[in-house]
């Protein structure tokens, strides 16, 4: 079937020309019809309204819409022989549950088929509807024409003259002659074709639409084994800013009762504490050490546990021995014999704690820093002499914890005093005093 719009519609344009120049004359001698002699190219209007229509288009789709409902005709056939072979190869309530599944694809391409034929009838009959009324205009066009076909050529010159302005016989053939059929043939039949053509072409556009949209959606089911599974994707992890180390704030040295005190059945003597050395550098964030009394050497060197040996051992320098600090090797450590309970040593002397803090406070400057400080001879002198052995006392109470204090800022590390010239070195203990306040630092 040859659905050629353009090619009909040029079959009546002869036709439709000769009656839009009756019109027009019949307008210019006072005929008015709002349908016809709005404009002088009112006919063509009506005429021409499926013009440029490419029904070829509407042919393509029905010949797919047909090949797809051929391939779902065969899908449906296909489904219910898989469906045959289930039943004589399956049994029991799974194959009784597969079975049900695939003859409920085989319902949705049932569904599916049937909507595509559908859709195919509804595009042919819209091409069919289409064609028809295109046809129908050129038929009605031609046939208006036809009807003047014997006086054609007499009733286009009288019209040609009165639209040139002529009055005279020519005016008196438009309005005898050519009127009466402008009114009874191209207002009437003419004219009620073209509306008619008009509404059927919206109508078959309608129906088409309605066609394609009536049936309902149709939904093939997945098993949940064989359905689309959302993969998890593993997020990083945000890296989080590394943030300062927290500063735990430590107990004075003196509130902390050192291993040697545990033993109360040897208490030091009181020795008058020497000034500690500034530390190199202090950590920022540590807390000073309070001064503590000094306890008995050779309980304070046997007694300390391992890893107050490794701090002290840390401070003193990696190097082995004394000499890993820079000091001499000492000699064979000696035990003191202690003095007794009810004799006070001649030159042990109350110790003043403000002489203490002035002397930490306003350290000896030196030019050379890192070198320990000498105790002087004074000191060295006033060191107790064959202490007797002194009475066991009753066992020291437990010292209760300290309140924590508040941190103070740590002043920047000053040089280490140079030693006073001619003091003797100190002992191994004496230095293992003077560095224990700082192994809680």
């Amino acid at each position: 079937m040859t659905v050629d719009v353009t090619g009909r519609l040029a079959e009546g344009l002869g036709a439709l020309e000769n009656s839009q120049t009756y019109v027009q004359a019949c307008a210019a001698r006072g005929y008015h019809h709002g349908d016809l002699t709005a404009h002088t190219r009112q006919l063509h209007d009506w005429y021409g309204t499926e013009g440029g229509l490419d029904l070829t288009v509407l042919d393509a789709d029905l010949a797919a819409l047909r090949a797809i409902a051929a391939g779902c005709s065969d899908a449906r056939e296909s489904v219910r022989a898989g469906a045959a072979t289930l039943d004589g190869a399956w049994s029991g309530e799974s194959g009784g549950a597969a079975i049900a599944f695939v003859a409920r694809h085989g319902t949705a391409a049932a569904a599916v088929g049937d909507a595509v034929e559908s859709a195919g009838r509804a595009v042919q009959r819209l091409r069919d509807e289409l064609w028809r009324v295109v046809d129908e205009k050129v038929r009605a066009t031609l046939s208006a024409d036809d009807l003047a076909a014997a006086q054609r050529s007499a009733w286009l010159s009288a019209a040609r003259a009165v639209l040139a302005g002529d009055t005279g016989d020519a005016a008196a053939v438009v309005d005898s002659q050519i009127r009466p059929h402008v009114e009874s043939v191209i207002a009437g039949e003419w004219l009620s074709v073209m509306r008619h053509g008009a509404a059927a072409a919206a109508e078959a556009y309608r129906v088409a639409v309605d066609a394609l949209s009536s049936h309902p959606a149709v939904r093939f089911e997945i098993p949940g084994d064989f359905g689309p599974r959302g993969v998890v994707r593993a997020v990083p992890a945000v890296p989080v800013a590394a943030s300062a180390p927290a500063v735990t704030p430590t107990l004075p040295a003196a509130a902390v009762p050192s291993p040697a005190a545990a033993n109360p059945a040897v208490p030091g003597p009181a020795v008058t504490p020497v000034s500690p050395a500034e530390p190199l550098a202090a950590a920022p964030g540590a807390m000073p050490a309070a001064p503590m009394s000094l306890p008995d050497p050779m309980s304070a060197m046997g007694g300390l546990p391992g890893q107050v040996a490794d701090a002290l051992g840390g401070l003193l320098g990696g190097g082995s021995g004394m000499g890993g600090a820079g000091l001499p090797e000492p000699g064979p450590i000696e035990p003191p014999t202690l003095p007794e309970l009810d004799e006070k040593p001649e030159d042990a002397e109350p110790v003043d704690e403000t002489e203490s803090e002035e002397s930490e406070e306003d350290p000896v400057e030196s030019d050379e820093p890192g070198e320990p400080e000498e105790p002087d001879e004074t000191d060295a002198a006033d060191e107790p002499a064959e202490p007797k052995e002194p009475e066991p006392l009753a066992p020291p109470a437990d010292p209760e914890p300290a309140p924590t204090p508040v941190p103070e800022p740590v002043p920047l590390a000053e040089p280490v005093p140079e030693p006073v010239p001619g003091a003797e070195p100190e002992t191994p203990c004496e230095i293992a005093a003077d560095e224990l306040p700082q192994v809680g630092e």
